[in-house]
């Protein structure tokens, strides 16, 4: 019998893991569980996957960490197996942080979804003097919600300013992830910055709130 890999989750922790994201996808909100042609069957589309890689050729794997940190829950983030190849193979979007803070909002939000969201504004841009500045796009709202406003430009002298992109409306089974900063639409690597934020933060939009189940 081969020895399972210390770097792995325990069956437990995918169990808990599920249970605490409410067996719905952190980032797509789509549903992982569901129904079978065969009655006594469930289909699962879930992943358990690592925020941080288990494997040195896994995306964002961290050397420092041990087996046990690796395979503990708090590495975990409850995910549908789309999405959970869109992290991978985009981990310059989908960063340590990033991952962390998605998780917390969306365990902290299960049990209690709000509906109809707006998107957040979109970042502002302001030059005084020469220069460019493009402001962050807005953040989607949730189903039936309202997109989010585009950012104020401003100019004082020469120069050049683009205002915020308006989130759109959320659509069902979509999340209302904040829009992208002006840094990643041009395709600026992201780079974390001396205050310890990071660069595709600035002039990101805000996250707009998911509707909640209705129940009869």
């Amino acid at each position: 019998m081969a020895k399972s890999d210390p770097n792995n989750f325990s069956a437990k922790t995918k169990d808990v893991l599920a249970k605490r994201a409410g067996q719905i996808c952190t980032m797509c909100r789509r549903h992982t569980s569901g129904g079978n042609a065969n009655p006594k069957k469930a289909t699962m589309i879930g992943d358990a996957a690592h925020i941080e890689g288990a494997k040195s050729s896994e995306r964002r794997y961290n050397s420092s960490m041990t087996p046990e940190e690796r395979s503990d829950i708090e590495n975990g983030i409850w995910l549908c197996k789309s999405c959970h190849k869109e992290i991978d193979d985009n981990a310059l979007r989908f960063t340590v942080e990033f991952l962390h803070k998605i998780k917390i909002d969306h365990e902290e939000s299960i049990l209690n979804l709000s509906s109809n969201g707006q998107g957040g504004k979109g970042g502002n841009a302001s030059v005084s003097g020469n220069g460019t500045a493009m402001g962050g796009r807005g953040g989607g709202g949730g189903v039936d919600g309202k997109g989010g406003d585009g950012g104020d430009a401003n100019v004082v002298g020469d120069g050049f300013a683009m205002g915020g992109e308006g989130g759109e409306a959320g659509q069902l089974n979509r999340p209302a992830r904040g829009g992208r900063s002006p840094f990643e639409i041009l395709g600026i690597p992201n780079e974390q910055l001396p205050d310890g934020s990071w660069l595709w933060e600035k002039g990101r939009g805000g996250d707009g709130a998911f509707p909640a189940p209705k129940c009869n």
